[in-house]
């Protein structure tokens, strides 16, 4: 078995209102090599208030892996990029288990 990995990935989630907007997203976040993966599971149902009134929506959530170092770049670009006025932006930084996966994300942002 591979020794475990002793770097960390951030994983970013977001949510659109449309496919393609997911889609647009993560290739854009690929291309600019601010994310290794970007996975989008949909659509799901979210329910909540906006501006005042009850909301029940389907939308596509956005998984993005990333290296805690270009944080500040990708949450940039998620931002100017995403057709919500307020977005959901989530964090949570993880342990990766596999070297291999580590050192393939790290590869795959920045040229590792």
């Amino acid at each position: 078995m591979e020794r475990e990995a002793s770097k960390s990935l951030l994983m970013v989630q977001t949510t659109v209102d449309q496919q393609e907007q997911a889609r647009k997203i993560a290739r854009h976040l690929i291309e600019q090599r601010l994310a290794a993966c970007v996975q989008i599971d949909g659509p799901i149902a979210s329910v909540y208030v906006w501006q005042e009134e009850l909301c029940e929506t389907s939308e596509y959530r956005l998984t993005i892996k990333t290296l805690p170092a270009v944080r500040g770049r990708l949450l940039e670009a998620l931002v100017a990029i995403h057709p919500y006025e307020v977005p959901e932006v989530l964090e949570v930084e993880m342990q990766v288990g596999l070297r291999s996966y580590a050192e393939w994300a790290a590869q795959q942002v920045e040229g590792g």
